[in-house]
């Protein structure tokens, strides 16, 4: 995710908290990289939802991504989702 794509992801996750559903699930899994961008929106996204504790995230499986997330402290603040079975 970055300054080519963050807007589509953005979009996305916008139009379905405007349907107000009580959980939202994030699916990183295929996500190979994050850049400022990503993590910004990232930011973003958890600080609108501050309080309602709907948004909740499949963490990806890179490591490099899990690397960005922690060197931010974006990943303390990510709610994980249980993976579906």
């Amino acid at each position: 995710m970055d300054l080519s794509n963050a807007s589509i992801a953005e979009e996305a996750v916008r139009e379905a908290l405007a349907d107000a559903p009580p959980r939202i699930v994030v699916d990183l899994r295929q996500l190979s990289f994050i850049d400022s961008t990503g993590i910004a929106l990232l930011v973003r996204l958890l600080h609108e939802d501050d309080g309602a504790d709907r948004l909740r995230f499949l963490p990806s499986q890179s490591q490099e991504v899990a690397r960005a997330l922690r060197l931010t402290g974006v990943d303390e603040k990510l709610t994980l989702a249980e993976p579906p079975s």
